[in-house]
């Protein structure tokens, strides 16, 4: 028990650790978080099908699954290589990445519910050029979108091989998100302006999932309508008497706009996964969000994972009871930057460390590589961690 102690606090320190992260991110509501947990990500961001992931933010018809209490923390840690034609720059960034609550309505109906904190985008940049002899430009990103949300699933078994299960998400979206232009003058006695446009988001969410799963096959399928997001902005803009814009301004100018409406895209996702044997669980998924706006393409991404238990026998060594997982996928973002299309590669392992009862550490390594030094490559090694515990966790709390 005190080391699910220790594990949790180190977890809070590292997401405490803050940096600038994706220059890509100042483009509409910033860079999507997929909707992930640290299972999902070590098997090359799969999540569709995998009928023993039951915290699954993509698709909610799995919870119906569960039997008992459970629930999971989730965090991860960035580490940034980014290059252009002339520069390379290196950031870190520590993220919250997600906490998840569920419980078993009726054991008897075999149906669950649950309720989940996560964020949807980020929105972290920093970036200047030298506009003139006498002038600098500096962009500066911070913020993102949320969400809070509750699902509720059931299974229906036909047989001792066969089940069906559905399930609904609904959700609360919310956030801010501040994009700031400062134009520095290099001159003495000629102003210098910081301008900051603060839009504040929110909205309602909904995904629908189902899984048929066999003796040793499952399919998944979820789908996520268009999400309207009512947003307002407000612009502050402040002059300086020189260069330094950290100084106290001579002058504010603050003004506020009526109520605007954007989308969050649609979503689609199908998966199919097979128990090859009983230590061996393959997955194959493909994914597709449409956007509202022309200018942004449909992204799509394809996905393989696999997970290797070498014994579910209880005498065994320890080693041989971690889940060894192995995953990458390919993504082609919405994103076209200077004629160029921004995609995505990764590759990804992690390991499934039992802590007690049902309980478990879950580590995952992830390799990124977004967009080409045509435009900026970013290189990204992400490391996650979360703790997914189980009823009798609590229980033992009590008992101490």
């Amino acid at each position: 028990m005190k080391l699910l102690k220790y594990i949790f606090f180190i977890l809070i320190f590292f997401e405490k650790i803050f940096s600038q992260g994706s220059i890509y991110s100042q483009y509409q509501f910033g860079n999507y978080f997929e909707n992930t947990n640290t299972i999902s990500t070590s098997m090359g961001s799969v999540f569709v099908a995998n009928k023993n992931n039951f915290l699954n933010f993509s698709n909610p018809s799995i919870l119906g699954g569960i039997d008992d209490t459970k629930f999971s923390l989730d965090f991860a840690y960035e580490y940034s290589k980014n290059a252009d034609s002339k520069n390379v720059i290196n950031f870190h960034n520590g993220i919250f990445r997600s906490a998840v609550f569920a419980f078993p309505i009726s054991k008897k109906h075999s149906t669950a519910m649950s309720f989940e904190l996560s964020p949807i985008t980020y929105v972290n940049y920093s970036n200047e050029k030298q506009t003139s002899n006498t002038l600098k430009t500096s962009y500066l990103g911070s913020g993102g979108l949320s969400q809070f949300a509750s699902s509720i699933a059931k299974k229906i078994s036909v047989n001792d091989d066969i089940s069906f299960s559905v399930g609904i998400k609904s959700g609360i979206i919310f956030g801010k998100i501040e994009k700031t232009e400062n134009l520095i003058s290099q001159i003495t006695q000629t102003n210098s302006i910081s301008s900051s446009v603060i839009s504040t988001h929110f909205g309602n969410s909904f995904l629908f999932g189902s899984l048929i799963n066999f003796k040793n096959f499952s399919c998944g399928i979820s789908f996520s309508p268009k999400v309207k997001l009512d947003f307002s902005t407000d612009t502050l803009t402040k002059y300086f008497n020189d260069s330094n814009i950290n100084s106290t301004p001579f002058l504010e100018r603050k003004t506020s706009s009526e109520n605007f409406t954007s989308y969050l895209p649609s979503q689609f996702a199908v998966g199919i996964a097979s128990q090859i044997n009983e230590l061996v669980f393959l997955e194959m998924d493909f994914s597709s969000k449409q956007f509202e706006e022309k200018n942004y393409s449909p992204s799509k991404q394809f996905s393989l994972g696999i997970e290797f238990i070498p014994s579910k026998e209880k005498n065994v060594s320890y080693f041989k009871s971690i889940a060894y997982r192995f995953g990458g996928f390919f993504r082609q973002t919405h994103l076209t930057v200077k004629g160029e299309k921004i995609n995505e590669n990764a590759i990804a392992i992690g390991f499934g460390l039992p802590i007690e009862y049902k309980s478990k550490l879950n580590l995952s390594i992830e390799y990124l590589q977004r967009g080409d030094k045509k435009n900026v490559q970013e290189n990204i090694l992400q490391i996650r961690a979360s703790i997914d515990g189980s009823e009798i966790w609590f229980l033992e709390q009590i008992q101490e």
